[in-house]
């Protein structure tokens, strides 16, 4: 194992070799694998990162002493070193096990973009599958499908140990509520942007903001840092900080597709669409074989009202994976465009599926379809069975006022209201207090689904 991650380090394969070293050095101790850990720190500039891990070690090692003394001398760090003796010293000779042509492949698959880029990358991995700086870059831009990245780690006899490395490194438990980051000790920063991810699902914006911060300090020019910001600030809905930090990260990065799609996130929330939609079709040509940056353009393109470019996202989202988001996202432009008998079909396929997730949408959506349709019994069935929150409440409130159950109607929509506040249903509300005409209030339907799934519709980050 050792020649591996040695073998990696001496083609210049440093994250390969990193993340390698990283995992054998945190499973079983070995010296060996810490050095290149550090070796390869120093080659990718993360000087800070080394003189934080090596804050009272002992420095008994001639490779990791001058790793460190570098460290300190590009940081302009003014440290007091104990004095260690001058030892004689010669490199070990090894015979790399790395397949050249392998490694000739990845140099050129990074002089090219999109498509081409992707193939040369795995053409490069089957060409020698320990050249694992392939499989770092193809899940570091999302450059192919989760099947896809698990059939390329299937090719190596060392699959398990991938898995750990690439999947799943580390797990946090939900019994972690301190404050410390001490407990999310990496390496590399690609696990700082993991870790991110998983404590912005899980809403932990102490831990986050510790971890980005932390991050911020030790890795301060690397990508994955400003989209661990990034996702602190989307957590405390600081978006015009959050597009601050990531314009900074251009300073030295225009080459990361999810910088552009992170920063999409951010201009749609602050309703510059024009400049969303830049951002999100650059992520589109930088992020191949993904379904999300079609259906940011697919939602953003609704939000605008552009039906036709919104649907031909939607496809060609689908296209590539049959994600319940754009499902989601489809069926809902498909009722807005009056399509509900299509809208229906597709509902009811999802249903056979046995699809769990969001299936609390896909039943609201459904309840929509024979709302328009003027089925209200249909429509009331299918709301029963969503969750009670305040699209529940204004469209129980909205089926009750069609049939003149004005007391009802009133008490739903201030349900909704003490939720979430809407002009919207406080409109309805005057008009069922007022006992305004029936038509009138048929002729809000549209308007209501467009407050439950258009208007009201944010980004979701993914």
């Amino acid at each position: 194992m050792d020649l591996w991650y040695i073998s990696l380090y001496d083609s210049e394969l440093y994250n390969g070799s990193l993340l390698l070293s990283e995992y054998i050095y945190k499973n079983t101790g070995c010296r060996t694998s810490f050095k290149y850990c550090i070796l390869n720190l120093f080659k990718l500039g993360y000087y800070h990162k080394i003189i934080d891990i090596l804050e009272g070690v002992d420095l008994n090692d001639y490779d990791i002493r001058i790793s460190y003394y570098k460290s300190l001398v590009e940081t302009e760090t003014n440290k007091k070193i104990k004095n260690v003796p001058l030892s004689s010293y010669k490199k070990p000779t090894i015979s790399n096990i790395l397949d050249n042509h392998s490694i000739e492949k990845f140099w050129y698959a990074l002089t090219k973009k999109d498509i081409l880029k992707k193939e040369l990358l795995i053409e490069a991995y089957r060409l020698d599958n320990k050249n694992i700086e392939c499989l770092y870059f193809l899940i570091k831009d999302e450059m192919c499908t989760d099947k896809e990245f698990l059939d390329l780690l299937q090719l190596n006899q060392e699959c398990k140990l991938l898995s750990d490395i690439f999947l799943f490194p580390f797990s946090i438990t939900n019994e972690i509520e301190n404050v410390s980051v001490d407990v999310l000790e990496f390496y590399h920063p690609f696990y700082a942007f993991i870790f991110s991810k998983k404590l912005f699902i899980e809403k932990k914006k102490l831990l986050l903001f510790n971890l980005s911060h932390k991050s911020y300090r030790i890795y301060m020019h690397c990508t994955y840092t400003y989209l661990s910001l990034a996702l602190y600030f989307f957590l405390i809905e600081d978006y015009e900080e959050a597009k601050r930090i990531l314009l900074k990260s251009f300073e030295f990065d225009k080459r990361t597709g999810l910088i552009y799609m992170y920063l999409g996130i951010c201009y749609s929330r602050l309703r510059e669409c024009e400049k969303s939609l830049n951002c999100f079709n650059i992520s589109n040509r930088k992020i191949v074989c993904t379904w999300k940056t079609y259906y940011y353009l697919a939602c953003e393109y609704q939000k605008m009202t552009n039906f036709d470019k919104a649907k031909f996202y939607y496809l060609e989202g689908l296209n590539v994976d049959r994600n319940i988001m754009l499902q989601e996202g489809y069926i809902s432009l498909l009722i807005f465009c009056e399509s509900y008998q299509e809208a229906l079909s597709y509902i009811s396929g999802i249903i056979k599926s046995k699809e769990t997730r969001r299936l609390n949408n896909i039943l609201l959506l459904k309840s929509y379809c024979y709302l328009f349709l003027g089925n209200l019994n249909e429509s009331k069935d299918a709301l029963e069975k969503c969750r009670k929150d305040y699209r529940y409440f204004c469209t129980k409130g909205y089926i009750e006022h069609l049939t003149n159950n004005i007391d009802l109607a009133c008490d739903f929509y201030n349900k909704s209201l003490l939720l979430k506040n809407s002009s919207v249903i406080e409109d309805l509300m005057t008009s069922a207090t007022r006992q305004n005409k029936e038509n009138d209030v048929y002729n809000s339907c549209t308007e209501i689904f467009e407050y439950v799934f258009i208007s009201n519709q944010d980004i979701e980050i993914i």
